[in-house]
């Protein structure tokens, strides 16, 4: 049997280092794909909303027991952040 994500656990951990590690104040949610297996190198993205807007998060699985990295959170229609 392949060991899953717990999707509730992720999104609160993510919404966690939006917040804390990248210092977003303005996070209302955060939406995690189910069923993510707990393999190294694995990727995927959750969905965040940031300032009102949708945001895609890459997710990196680290190893197989279940360490992964939050990547900085994109703009999920794709454009370039304002300045940029």
């Amino acid at each position: 049997m392949t060991k899953v994500f717990d999707e509730a656990s992720m999104r609160r951990s993510v919404r966690s280092m939006l917040t804390d590690s990248y210092d977003l104040s303005d996070v209302a949610s955060v939406t995690c794909p189910s069923e993510q297996p707990v393999e190294a190198g694995a990727r995927f993205d959750c969905t965040a909303v940031v300032d009102g807007e949708p945001h895609l998060v890459p997710i990196t699985v680290r190893d197989d027991d279940g360490r992964y990295e939050v990547g900085y959170p994109e703009p999920a229609d794709g454009d370039d952040p304002p300045g940029t």
